[in-house]
């Protein structure tokens, strides 16, 4: 199992499987998707920020679920568990080193927030070092030409280029 020693609960006997005197700390899942929600109801998250933060709960159960960790607690968001969870995204996902720090910025939001809230006293990510690897997008501007035939491209209306997005 993972290691525990990185995270400090407060106000909390901590009890595996989930005998904590304060009840937020036994489904860090829940917790994770009620911040989310509020955060849409206040407008603090748009929808496609949403679409990240449910992306990155989704990986995460999935990463619990291969692991065979169930009941996920703060007590088990540790930071062995945040770096088991980056080499998941990175070499089984092959996620791009932009999206793995997407999910990162995601988990640290809401871990934050429990921070403030003091359910936590520290957070996992606190001593995280982010993987280096190699599967960076190298980014290069257009070239006027380049812009100028984008600019200049005829699509025909009868034929359809791209399929309706919802």
């Amino acid at each position: 199992m993972f290691a525990e020693s990185t995270l400090v609960l407060s106000n909390c006997c901590p009890k595996r499987g989930g005998n904590y005197k304060d009840k937020r700390f036994d489904d860090f899942f829940s917790y994770y998707k009620k911040i989310v929600k509020e955060r849409i109801a206040i407008g603090e998250i748009k929808k496609n920020t949403k679409e990240i933060y449910d992306a990155t709960i989704n990986r995460l159960e999935e990463f619990c679920k291969k692991k065979r960790i169930s009941n996920v607690s703060f007590f088990d968001i540790t930071l062995n568990l945040i770096t088991e969870f980056e080499k998941f995204l990175i070499y089984e996902k092959k996620l791009a080193c932009s999206t793995v720090n997407n999910y990162h910025k995601c988990l640290k939001c809401i871990l934050g927030d429990a921070f403030k809230k003091e359910i936590l006293t520290r957070s996992p990510y606190v001593n995280f070092k982010a993987a280096k690897y190699g599967n960076k997008i190298d980014k290069e501007a257009l070239t006027s030409e380049e812009l100028q035939s984008i600019i200049d491209l005829k699509i025909p209306r009868e034929k359809k280029v791209f399929n309706d997005v919802k």
